[in-house]
């Protein structure tokens, strides 16, 4: 009887590793409108695999392009300024600014 474990059909568990993640990153830093399914098939890896991989390097899906999920440190100064602009345009206008301000969603 052996302890070890014996050779079995399929993929390896190994489709997680650190080449894989940077090849998913890379393929989708070069194109942000990239298809699970192409990335499945350009790494030879299955699609639950690539979601798992983006999800680890903290990708999500908006309006059909991938985006990183967190701010990066010039993008939240970006929204600080824009944030401190339009106080002190509201301090200066007063409700006539609100007025003139146009909202949406981000998508």
């Amino acid at each position: 009887m052996s302890a070890c474990d014996e050779h079995r059909p399929g993929r390896s568990i190994s489709a997680t590793c650190d080449e894989n993640r940077s090849r998913v990153d890379a393929m989708i830093q070069e194109n942000r409108r990239i298809e699970q399914r192409d990335i499945a098939l350009q790494l030879g890896i299955s699609q639950e695999r690539v979601q798992h991989i983006i999800e680890t390097i903290n990708y999500r899906k908006v309006s059909a392009r991938w985006v990183p999920r967190q701010l990066t440190d010039s993008m939240k100064e970006q929204r600080k300024t824009v944030a401190h602009e339009l106080l002190a345009r509201y301090r200066l206008e007063g409700d006539d600014f609100l007025k003139n301000t146009a909202t949406g969603n981000e998508s």
